[in-house]
Order: C-alpha cells, then sequence, then structure tokens
C-alpha cells in the first residue's frame, strides 16, 4: 500500500470519518491535503505504466526458464525432453520480443530513457542491459 494511501487512512480515521463513498473520500481527501498543506505529485507516464506491465510478464518468462532448464536436467523421456527444448525456445524468443518492445518504449519517452542512463551507468549492468 502506498504512502498516500496509507495516510488518508490514518487520517481518515483520526478524524472518525471511515464511511467508503467517493464523496466522503473525496472530502477527506480534500480535508487532508490543506490540513497537511500536500503538495500535488507527479502522475507516471503511460510508459511507466506499459514498462512495469512487461517486467512483470518478463520475470514470469525467467521464472519459466529457470523451471524448464531445471526439468530438462532430469527428464528422460524422449518427448518430454523434445518439448522442454522447444520451450526454452519459445520463452528466449519471448523475451527477445518482450526485450524489444521495452527498448522502443524507454527510446520514445525522454523520462525512462533518463531512468535507464542512470541505471547503466552503475558498474556491472551497462553493458548487460544495455
Amino acid at each position: 500500500m502506498g504512502l498516500r494511501r496509507r495516510q488518508a487512512r490514518r487520517f481518515a480515521a483520526a478524524t472518525g470519518r471511515v464511511a467508503k463513498t467517493d464523496r466522503i473520500d473525496a472530502e477527506m481527501l480534500a480535508r487532508m491535503g490543506s490540513a497537511l498543506q500536500l503538495q500535488p505529485t507527479e502522475t507516471q507516464s503511460e510508459a511507466f505504466g506499459d514498462l512495469r506491465e512487461l517486467l512483470v510478464f518478463r520475470r514470469g518468462l525467467i521464472k519459466d526458464r529457470t523451471a524448464a532448464k531445471t526439468r530438462l536436467k532430469t527428464a528422460r523421456y524422449a518427448m518430454l525432453r523434445r518439448l522442454l527444448t522447444q520451450r526454452l525456445g519459445q520463452i528466449e524468443r519471448q523475451l527477445a520480443r518482450v526485450d524489444a518492445a521495452m527498448k522502443v518504449i524507454v527510446a520514445s519517452d525522454p523520462k525512462p530513457a533518463h531512468r535507464l542512463e542512470i541505471l547503466i551507468s552503475i558498474p556491472g549492468i551497462a553493458r548487460r542491459h544495455a
């Protein structure tokens, strides 16, 4: 749960208004913003949302690849070995497509591009993900 959401819940509880309706929530958030003199935060671009979704999918592919490699090491039945080998190839192709999509998004939006520049300036990360 995000920091602002926790703050909003605590503020509502402290004022004794914990009913959950849009009108009450809007009132409570306005009062909280005024009372705490909160500054508006910038929303993340659509690019960050897309990157997050691709990253979650990519992590799943990495887990699938690890599991398939482990199964391949112990599989004795020839058909299963062929299917696992094919599955590993499919995973690698999907990883390449996801990586390419992520690169397109980063290249098209200056904010993630700037963050990537910072990230790849860290020794050990630069060449692997550039």
